[in-house]
């Protein structure tokens, strides 16, 4: 096929075994563009999740502070993972003077994970937001998540994660339980329902509590498997390359 250029009698012919069509392919193809429509790509995401992220959970807290709930929004699990994830974004988009600790994203990752499985799964059944709320309440639980995942597939560090690892990610929602739990019987008002062990018996507490950090752990070990599966991938096929 003959491509007429906007020079008076000059043509070029593109053939499939041209050498610009060949070079140009294979400057496409090239690790570093590759890389580099990668890093791209990455930054993309993880600014359009800072953005979303942050306005998602800021408005939560100001409709909140002007609404009924007032300051005890900031007891949530759902708020304070989703301000979390504000956090680890914001000091990622604005630069760091010194390195983060790879795992501290996986620990990132499993909060805000949870905050959207328990909604979607258990919650949402109940609860049926409309307008502005419904909205909010997507963001929080729904597209804060899938954002932050994306996220952490695109710029994990593979092979980071130790077993350890997720022991440390356990801690603060084993504290946010047991703070909760101290909370709710003072006040009479469990943020969730599963918490609650005034109004059910031990039996269904211990159990609904046992079921909530099972979830917690396999989440982790996924995380946790995911990072290390795709670092024996990589280092396999680098075997072979050699």
């Amino acid at each position: 096929m003959t491509s007429v250029i906007n020079k008076p009698y000059q043509t070029i012919n593109w053939r499939p075994d041209c050498p610009y069509v060949i070079l140009l392919s294979v400057s496409i193809c090239s690790p570093g563009v590759i890389n580099m429509l990668k890093s791209r790509l990455q930054f993309i995401i993880r600014i359009t999740a800072f953005i979303i992220a942050l306005g998602g959970t800021f408005s939560r807290i100001f409709l909140s502070l002007n609404g009924d709930m007032g300051s005890n929004v900031f007891l949530y699990f759902t708020v304070q993972s989703n301000l979390i994830v504000c956090l680890y974004l914001g000091i990622e988009v604005l630069g760091r003077s010194k390195p983060m600790k790879p795992a501290v994203q996986g620990g990132v990752l499993m909060y805000i994970t949870i905050t959207g499985l328990v909604y979607n799964i258990l919650l949402a059944p109940g609860w049926h937001p409309e307008g502005i709320d419904l909205l909010i309440t997507t963001i929080n639980h729904t597209i804060t998540p899938l954002l932050f995942l994306l996220d952490w597939i695109l710029s994990q560090e593979y092979g980071t994660y130790r077993k350890k690892h997720l022991l440390y990610w356990l801690i603060y929602p084993l504290c946010y339980a047991l703070f909760a739990s101290i909370e709710g019987a003072l006040t009479g008002d469990f943020r969730y329902f599963f918490m609650d062990f005034i109004n059910q018996s031990t039996r269904e507490y211990l159990l609904l509590m046992l079921m909530v950090i099972l979830v917690f752990l396999f989440i982790g070990f996924v995380i946790l498997k995911f990072n290390n599966l795709n670092l024996r991938r990589k280092e396999a096929e680098n075997g072979i390359a050699d």
